[in-house]
């Protein structure tokens, strides 16, 4: 099975192979559009940050040669166990199935769909299994309808990196293989829209962290915080560890805002990046991490 990692790092996948998990610490949403030339597979966060997106095929994208289906679904469960060994899932969704009538639903469109169906059932079952997930099937006119104008929506055609290119050329996504990925990223931005309207991300537990960052603490309307994210503190934990928390799942350029008697000495004296003495003017306070 060959395997892509952000259209870059490559590998010829079997079933004696070995890959690293998913280097992330918090919830994830998977996004996918499967078939056996490109599978492809949008790892994000609920918040809508892209991971990673990993592709794979069972015929080296139509060049060959090509591999039994049953042998590439179990090459792809055996990836998904090695890749999500330590992942916390928090939705996982797929393209529902589109059905071909007419003139277009001819012998090579039902083996194709046979194919497909297989490939389908085995991600299905594979959450349900592993996981306890029901998969969210995504209707096909749904996240266009949602996520692409008029113009570019099409109930069979492709038109999500046509798309890109037209209003954002300098996109990686126009890169990648025909537009597979494309449509996993506009699927797993429907998800993000729609199923994940209400999830905060925050702290909900003590953890290390061997990522170096920098703290500095400044007044609630101070300009330095133009263009930085703001999060959302939790008080039942420290400073250090709402910080700790965040960098742990590559947020930094954030804020969060803290009343000033949270600060303590540990803080201050991590603050690197400096305390500004203006903050003792109000009652609370912004900590900055970078």
């Amino acid at each position: 099975m060959f395997v892509q990692y952000n259209n870059s790092r490559t590998l010829n996948f079997d079933m004696s192979s070995r890959v690293d998990p998913l280097d992330y610490n918090g919830e994830i949403v998977v996004a996918m559009d499967p078939s056996k030339t490109n599978f492809a597979t949008v790892i994000g966060t609920p918040d809508g940050r892209v991971i990673e997106i990993v592709e794979f095929s069972g015929n080296n994208r139509s060049k060959g040669p090509i591999e039994d289906t049953t042998l590439y679904c179990e090459e792809l469960r055996t990836f998904f166990t090695q890749y999500f060994a330590n992942a916390q899932i928090y939705l996982v969704g797929i393209e529902a199935v589109i059905t071909v009538k007419g003139k277009r639903a001819d012998h090579v469109s039902h083996i194709s769909n046979v194919t497909l169906n297989e490939i389908r059932s085995t991600v299905l079952s594979y959450f349900m299994h592993e996981y306890g997930i029901h998969i969210q099937e995504i209707n096909n006119w749904a996240w266009k309808h949602a996520e692409l104008p008029e113009g570019y929506r099409h109930p069979y055609e492709k038109y999500s990196k046509k798309y890109i290119r037209d209003t954002d050329p300098t996109n990686p996504l126009v890169n990648y293989f025909h537009e597979d990925a494309c449509d996993a990223f506009f699927i797993y931005k429907y998800m993000v829209d729609t199923m994940c309207k209400n999830y905060m991300l925050i702290c909900t537990q003590v953890e290390p962290c061997d990522t170096e960052y920098e703290l500095s603490v400044t007044e609630l309307d101070s300009p330095f915080i133009d263009g930085l994210r703001e999060v959302s503190y939790n008080d039942m934990f420290t400073i250090k560890d709402n910080a700790n928390f965040f960098v742990n799942r590559k947020i930094t350029g954030c804020y969060f805002k803290v009343p000033i008697n949270t600060l303590d000495l540990p803080t201050i004296y991590e603050c690197a990046g400096g305390i500004s003495q203006n903050i003792f003017n109000d009652d609370e306070c912004l900590v900055v991490i970078l």
